[in-house]
């Protein structure tokens, strides 16, 4: 009586076991899977997803492995993908696919594209459903992903120009799911300037339908960044901080060293340090500069503005404010006069604003600053120049040819202060003023930064009398003269032109204007 039980039993648990494999067979075939997979990516992401192949495997390892999988923005065939993966594999068994939770995936050729500024806007603005961080957090579905050799590509506003591609050696991400902040660790390739970037942070929750506004937030380090693939500047630049935002609008703060940093502009290298706090946009690369504080050397230089990234490699426009306060303008002019010695030491105020265009000529005649400085104690540190300030101080005060007691040197500082204008490499001065004692001149004219060649007009406003100015037995030949140019109360006043070069500027006096307009109070012309 038992044995019919029991065969009884017997057949059902066999017709249970076939049929269990049969459901599992039917649940786990290539087409369903691809359908359930696409259908929850597009479900929980808000994208057009599509899949060549989907399949449950055994050897060498249970799992699903599949490849072409792809996500696009709606609405948009004309941009590529945002994501695109040649092959991956996902790791677990029919117990894995069941719970929808597997121990890790290996990843193969996975692209990742930010699409250009104008529909990057359209995206924001018109994507399905909102972040779908405001739900709570999800579970996670995978432990661990790993990605090689993968690529992140930011598309340029006008079409047809070429995309900024970061180069990602490594990328893993852990505890990753929908709906989640999911932590990441990625060494990649900065396109410009060219450097190794180490980066560990968060990523999401994915915002549903608008994957430009993705969350992320880490920390950084950057090493070995040649800023020569910046056309104009150059260096290698080393970086660590701190940045938080989403995909197409980073805000970036941190510290930066440079201890080779060089212009275009004829100069030493010199170190740079600094620290700032930075807007990246997304979509093409451009660095919004909201406040950087440099150091070169010993001067402090506080720095505003946007460095607008353009086609082609190395490609900005660049636009600044830039200001110091008391810093040294020995350090400034080491940055852009290549000159075995300093040419002028002293304490400099400074405000102005740089532009620099792009181009292919070099930087030095593609610069344009105008603004404004001040010199406070300056000191020419050429002695024939530094010659020339004494013997001016002296007449002006009507010391002649005299010497100090003791015939010691004089240590003669003078004060200036200017509007100027550096363009294609010409520096124009308007309203400048250059004091000693005893003295003051005033001065309109060019001084060219690539030939060193001088070319200013202004006048001498001397202290003493032109007799006294003299001294001397020549001094009675000259005294007639003496009320002649005398002007708003200065002892004389004299027309003056600098020519010549930097290396040796030659000083001469405009005896035209001085006969034209003298014993009047007009200004020389």
């Amino acid at each position: 009586m038992r044995r019919p039980r029991w065969a009884i039993l017997g057949l059902a648990a066999a017709i249970v076991s076939v049929g269990l494999a049969l459901w599992l067979a039917w649940s786990l075939r290539p087409a369903r899977l691809k359908d359930h997979a696409v259908s929850v990516l597009a479900e929980h992401l808000g994208l057009d997803v599509t899949l060549e192949e989907l399949s449950f495997s055994v050897w060498p390892g249970t799992g699903i492995s599949g490849r072409g999988l792809v996500l696009r923005v709606p609405g948009h065939p004309d941009i590529p993908p945002f994501v695109s993966i040649d092959r991956f594999r996902v790791d677990g068994g029919v117990q894995s696919v069941l719970a929808g939770h597997f121990r890790a995936a290996h990843l193969e050729g996975l692209k990742v594209t930010l699409p250009p500024g104008d529909a990057k806007r359209e995206i924001s603005n018109g994507g399905k459903g909102g972040n779908s961080g405001n739900v709570g957090a999800s579970r996670v579905i995978i432990d661990l992903i790993e990605t090689p050799n993968a690529e992140f590509t930011i598309l340029r506003r006008k079409p047809g120009d070429p995309p900024l591609v970061f180069q990602i050696h490594e990328l893993t991400l852990k505890d990753v799911g929908f709906n989640r902040q999911v932590p990441f660790h990625a060494k990649l390739t900065n396109p410009i300037p060219r450097g190794l970037v180490d980066s560990t942070g968060h990523v999401g929750p994915f915002p549903k339908g608008q994957p430009v506004e993705l969350p992320i937030s880490g920390d950084y380090s950057f090493t070995a960044a040649d800023l020569n693939t910046i056309r104009g500047i150059g260096g290698i630049l080393s970086s660590t901080g701190r940045y938080a935002g989403v995909l197409s609008r980073l805000g970036v703060e941190g510290r930066s060293e440079t201890p080779d940093f060089t212009l275009d502009l004829g100069g030493k290298p010199l170190p740079l340090t600094a620290t700032f706090r930075t807007v990246v946009d997304g979509t093409d690369g451009s660095v919004s500069l909201q406040q950087v504080d440099a150091k070169l050397l010993n001067t402090d230089i506080q720095v505003t503005g946007l460095l607008d990234n353009l086609p082609g490699p190395g490609n900005r426009d660049i636009k600044l404010n830039a200001r110091v306060t008391k810093g040294r303008i020995e350090d400034l002019l080491r940055l852009v006069v290549d000159s075995p010695t300093r040419v002028l030491s002293g304490e400099v105020t400074l405000e102005a604003a740089v532009a620099i265009p792009p181009g292919p000529k070099p930087k030095r005649q593609r610069l344009h600053v105008a603004g404004r400085f001040e010199l406070a104690a300056a000191h020419f540190d050429q002695p024939q120049i530094q010659a020339k300030v004494v013997e001016l101080s002296r007449r002006g005060q009507g010391r002649g040819q005299e010497k100090d007691a003791g015939d010691r040197p004089v240590n003669v500082f003078s004060n200036m202060r200017s509007g100027f204008e550096i363009r294609q490499g010409v520096l124009t001065v308007r309203d400048l003023t250059f004091e000693v004692p005893g003295a003051v001149v005033a001065m309109n004219g060019n001084y060219n930064t690539i030939t060193g060649a001088l070319d200013l007009e202004g006048e001498a406003r001397l202290e003493a009398p032109l007799s006294k100015v003299v001294g001397g037995w020549k001094s009675v030949f000259v005294r007639p003269f003496d009320f002649a140019l005398k002007r708003s109360g200065a002892g004389t006043v004299i027309p003056i032109a600098i020519s010549g070069t930097r290396n040796s500027p030659q000083l001469r006096i405009r005896f035209g204007a001085m006969i034209k307009h003298a014993g009047g109070d007009a200004e020389w012309k």
